[in-house]
């Protein structure tokens, strides 16, 4: 019951109030159980079933608008006369972290249109299609700051910028490095960084707000790592708990690589695998159709 008016979504911490409308107490959204539902056995809380894919949450979601708006506020300390001028300044600093970090860009280099800087009477928000591009853009966020004499990184929104930035690389780092069932001090770490994500942003909407800008948009892939942060920390208070499942398991990141690899957001992959998904999940429509199961 998130965003609705007893229960709003932006409160970002560890016991918010919509917790109470989870599982069980949760409404189901659909009139007719889904056929994903009907085909598989499961328990009462179908729900439950319906995970969170972070891959598309943070790289195609909440990292665009952190990134797309931060680098809206850093453009108007490059050097220039006018948005034109300060874009080739950006560009021209990303340039050099690229070759530092040896990195590369998949849109090959920001406009102001892509960060959404053209308009200010809508949300800066990414226009890139890439997912990696987002990781690359957040990574760049403190190298950037931290390289502008003009940006005072102690003060406001740049301190909140900076701390997200790099709680976002520490959680996803923390994950990708674990195995499928993380130890609870692993799975800790990775939710603390992930809290400490979350809490930056709702600092940057607050100063956003205050300030009559249209940047860092409550969007709702927001809750749904809130979600995924919530899963883990009360996974791992569960009494005899020693391990947590990670979360990266469901993302699409992961399921299309070979098993026992470490997936590659590059989704370098045989043409084999998704004709064989697909042709999986015609069979298993095919079944539902004609009552097998």
């Amino acid at each position: 019951m998130a965003g609705t008016d007893k229960f709003g979504f932006e409160n970002f911490g560890r016991n918010p109030g919509w917790i109470e409308t989870t599982g069980m107490n949760n409404p189901v959204p659909w009139e007719e159980s889904p056929t994903i539902l009907r085909s598989i056995p499961h328990a009462a809380d179908a729900t439950s079933f319906l995970k969170v894919d972070l891959f598309h949450t943070l790289n195609l979601g909440v990292y665009k608008d952190f990134s797309a708006s931060s680098l809206v506020l850093v453009l108007q300390f490059m050097a220039g006369n006018n948005n034109e001028e300060r874009m080739l300044s950006m560009n021209a600093h990303l340039q050099v972290y690229l070759r530092q970090t040896r990195q590369r860009l998949h849109c090959q280099k920001l406009t102001l249109e892509n960060i959404g800087a053209k308009s200010k009477a809508t949300f800066a928000t990414g226009s890139w299609s890439k997912g990696q591009d987002s990781v690359v853009l957040m990574d760049f966020l403190p190298w950037v700051i931290d390289v502008l004499a003009t940006v005072n990184a102690r003060a406001k929104p740049w301190c909140y910028i900076d701390a997200g930035a790099r709680a976002a690389r520490h959680c996803m780092e923390t994950l990708y490095a674990a195995e499928a069932f993380m130890p609870l001090d692993v799975a800790r770490r990775a939710a603390d960084s992930g809290f400490a994500l979350l809490q930056a942003y709702a600092k940057l909407v607050e100063w956003s707000m205050q300030g009559g800008h249209l940047l860092y948009n409550l969007i709702p892939k927001l809750h749904y790592f809130h979600h995924c942060l919530i899963d883990i920390i009360q996974s791992c208070s569960r009494e005899g708990a020693t391990h947590v499942l990670n979360p990266v398991v469901n993302s699409t990141a992961q399921c299309e690589d070979m098993v026992g690899q470490i997936a590659r957001l590059s989704r370098r992959v045989s043409p084999q695998l998704p004709h064989s998904r697909v042709l999986r999940r015609y069979q298993a429509a095919l079944a539902v159709k004609f009552g097998l199961v």
